[in-house]
């Protein structure tokens, strides 16, 4: 059995991969992450199986066909794909709901650029998916709690909104660079 665990301390986000087999004890490795390089956080539903539910239909249609023809191996086939066909449309229907809690790291300064015009082009493109590098991804069976989460990540965002925006304008002017705590005690 693995299952992946996250700890929000105040200063840092431990998150735990562990792993149990049978009657060996259980194996884990934690990757511990300072809170201030957390740059974004977002929860996504787990989609519909649209592809699944199209090959279910597929099937069903298939085996009603297969009956028309009104053989005995057709028919014996036909039982086989209604069955697939419809646990394919009603099993997800009741799996339960998934939810996909993304957590986005800021990305290190001065990572290289690919001066090339093919280059170039490819990273726009790419700029549009997220960069599995700089977020890791949690699967909860249960939805988390949005309200928290976002209060964690974006907290002092909102209470210092006025500051944050005038700094913001100061180093894009290039007029001061951008804050790096010295320890941790400079994060919370």
């Amino acid at each position: 059995m693995k299952r992946t665990v996250a700890f929000f301390y105040e200063a840092v986000v431990v998150i735990q991969e562990e792993q149990k087999l049978l009657f060996y004890s259980q194996a884990f490795q934690q990757r511990v992450i300072p809170k201030y390089k957390i740059s974004g956080m977002s929860c996504d539903k787990a989609q519909v199986p649209i592809l699944l539910l199209i090959t279910g239909l597929f099937w069903i249609f298939l085996s009603i066909a297969l009956f028309i023809i009104n053989q005995t191996a057709t028919i014996a086939i036909g039982v086989v794909l209604i069955l697939f066909g419809l646990a394919a449309v009603i099993i997800p229907c009741y799996s339960g709901d998934s939810y996909y809690l993304h957590i986005t790291l800021s990305k290190p300064k001065g990572q290289p650029q690919n001066a090339s015009f093919c280059g170039s082009l490819f990273g726009i493109l790419l700029a549009f998916l997220p960069d599995p590098a700089n977020t890791i991804s949690l699967h909860c069976h249960e939805q988390p709690d949005l309200q928290i989460l976002m209060d964690y990540t974006y907290g002092n965002l909102v209470q210092n909104m006025e500051k944050m925006h005038s700094l913001s304008h100061l180093i894009q002017d290039d007029i001061s660079d951008r804050i790096r705590p010295m320890s941790l005690a400079d994060v919370a």
